[in-house]
């Protein structure tokens, strides 16, 4: 039920399992707002899969029909924000036709890398600077969006308890390290250092090479929700990977130390704003210090436990009911 004074919101995005907006969603409703979902680009072709031969042929046709529906689906809900979730499909006409149509403040929380491939385009920049008012997660594209002649906040990511539930902490162990998260380069060159200990290795490693010997340690499935929980609770140690930029925090950040699990992360300047290291998550920067601090922290059971209660804890506060409050008070919709 909507509370008295409470802004009516939509919000824009996917909402299968692991999805961001399902959780902006359920924050917005915990504070009492009356909450709408629109997720348009559930219209695709059921013959035809969407990649990168077909695409370029369809998205004409697929984007004016995506961009319609949502502006019919706005007109008819009448609400105070609209929150769109990435959408790199939604072009800066159709924002302005939102805003138009429903008097609306529309905002996005762009939860990748902007500048990054393949989210990169014309498109895509001039369509930011068409909001009211950008969330990222990162400041170090703050400087970058408003060159744009984007409005950008910086927005944490956090948890959701009831997607990342907190595991039971004498859970069964069946590995040293846990890793969920896909193949690239990168990651696969960190993972290579530590192939001496019993590894898992969850999401979709199809580029690795042959020879690799992280091969054995594969589960090549991506797991959501609870199962993702379940799959990092497996190690002894979570190992976050922090990539797309040098300074910054992912989605991981949270959602690990959120269910319980003792985490050890790459250390960069913006995580370190966010959890005090040694007390609520371990870091580490080279490839011997992560040999080094796995080894330590393998060794020493009880430390891992403190330390992942403690991030825990932390996590309690940074929920995304809170990073909800956060953009209605941005949006003057809080005292």
């Amino acid at each position: 039920m909507r509370a008295v004074g409470q802004p009516k919101i939509l919000v824009v995005g996917e909402f299968s399992p692991g999805q961001i907006g399902k959780s902006f969603a359920r924050g917005f409703e915990a504070l009492g707002c009356a909450v709408a979902r629109c997720s348009p680009t559930g219209h695709r072709p059921e013959h035809v899969p969407l990649n990168r031969f077909t695409w370029p042929v369809l998205a004409p046709v697929l984007i004016r029909r995506w961009e319609q529906a949502l502006i019919a689906e706005a007109t008819a809900a009448s609400p105070d924000v609209i929150l769109v979730t990435k959408a790199n499909w939604l072009r800066r006409q159709a924002i302005e036709t939102l805003r138009s149509r429903t008097k609306a403040t529309v905002i996005n929380f762009y939860p990748d890398g902007p500048f990054h491939a393949p989210n990169a385009s014309r498109a895509l920049f001039a369509a930011l600077a068409a909001y009211d008012q950008v969330f990222t997660f990162s400041h170090a594209f703050i400087p970058r969006l408003m060159a744009l002649g984007a409005k950008p906040s910086f927005l944490p990511f956090a948890w959701d308890p009831e997607m990342h539930p907190p595991l039971a902490p004498d859970r069964a162990i069946f590995a040293d390290v846990s890793f969920v998260g896909n193949w690239s380069s990168e990651r696969a060159a960190w993972l290579e250092s530590i192939a001496n200990h019993r590894l898992e290795i969850w999401g979709h490693w199809h580029h690795l090479r042959a020879r690799s010997p992280l091969r054995p340690h594969l589960r090549n499935v991506i797991p959501y929700e609870r199962e993702m929980v379940d799959a990092m609770g497996r190690g002894a140690i979570n190992l976050n990977l922090i990539q797309v930029f040098a300074n910054g925090h992912n989605m991981r950040t949270f959602e690990a130390p959120g269910c319980g699990v003792f985490v050890l992360s790459r250390r960069t300047p913006e995580l370190l704003d966010l959890f005090a290291e040694g007390e609520e998550m371990a870091c580490f920067e080279t490839p011997l210090e992560l040999r080094e601090k796995i080894r330590h922290y393998l060794d020493r059971p009880d430390e891992r436990a403190r330390i992942a209660e403690a991030g825990h804890r932390r996590c309690q506060g940074e929920t995304y009911v809170e990073r909800c409050r956060e953009i209605l008070h941005a949006l003057g919709h809080l005292a």
